[in-house]
């Protein structure tokens, strides 16, 4: 089963994370890459409004810390199945962007950068 882009995929249940080694807690998203090299079966997923809301605060704790966006997130094919869009475009932004300023503050936030 191949997805394609802007397909709607649920991750399945028992898949972890490669970060913190625990289950991905019901994510969902719109795939907005695909692979583009043969037998590569790995998809850029970007988190549905829903899923972003239940980030596992050691996951987003991680993110934070390395200063990567919790936003996306790399799945192989084995791991995901076609699922309905749960949220609507300003439901998307409107969580990414709370996600996006916990990580990178804006300059006159009052937060110290790290250098």
């Amino acid at each position: 089963m191949h997805f394609q882009l802007n397909d709607y995929v649920r991750v399945k249940s028992g898949v972890l994370l490669a970060e913190t080694n625990e289950p991905v807690p019901g994510w969902e998203g719109q795939i907005t890459e695909i692979p583009t090299s043969p037998g590569d079966y790995t998809y850029l997923v970007e988190l549905d409004a829903l899923s972003l809301k239940q980030m596992p605060e050691k996951y987003l704790a991680d993110c934070i810390e390395a200063g990567d966006s919790p936003i996306a997130y790399y799945f192989a094919e084995e791991n995901l199945e076609h699922s309905v869009r749960r949220d609507t475009d300003e439901q998307r932004a409107a969580a990414q962007a709370h996600l996006e300023d916990q990580i990178f503050p804006p300059p006159d936030s009052g937060v110290a950068e790290r250098i």
